[in-house]
This record gives structure tokens, C-alpha cells and sequence, in this order.
């Protein structure tokens, strides 16, 4: 599964390893675990499959999964 911050704009045409390179996208993240959380919204646990890169994804952000 990818996780991809949510820009749009500016990343429709660009493949998924630039947009890692340049620290909006995270490759093969795994969901380690899921609850639900306050006023029923879910809160996912993330694995990654290897070491993290530098990137600007950050608690609370807006992310689409593909």
C-alpha cells in the first residue's frame, strides 16, 4: 500500500519514487494496527517495510491511500 501526502497539485504526473525523493511520499507502508479514536475517527498504526526517508508527512495531516 502507498501513502501519499495529500498535494495534488503539482504531483498528478510525477512517479511515486520522485515524489519519495523529494519527502511527500512513503513507500510500502504497512498498517501495523487500527482504532477508533475521539468522536469516532480512525486512528491507523504504521510498519514501514524499511527504514524511513526524510519526508514532511506529519501527525494530523490529510493522507490518500492508493
Amino acid at each position: 500500500m502507498q501513502c501519499v501526502f495529500f498535494r495534488r497539485i503539482l504531483h498528478e504526473n510525477v512517479p511515486a519514487k520522485e515524489l519519495e525523493r523529494r519527502g511527500v511520499c512513503l513507500l510500502k507502508l504497512i498498517i501495523a494496527g487500527r482504532r477508533v479514536g475521539l468522536y469516532g475517527r480512525n486512528v491507523l498504526q504504521f510498519e514501514a517495510a524499511k527504514d524511513l526517508p526524510s519526508h514532511s508527512i506529519t501527525p494530523g495531516v490529510t493522507l490518500v491511500f492508493v
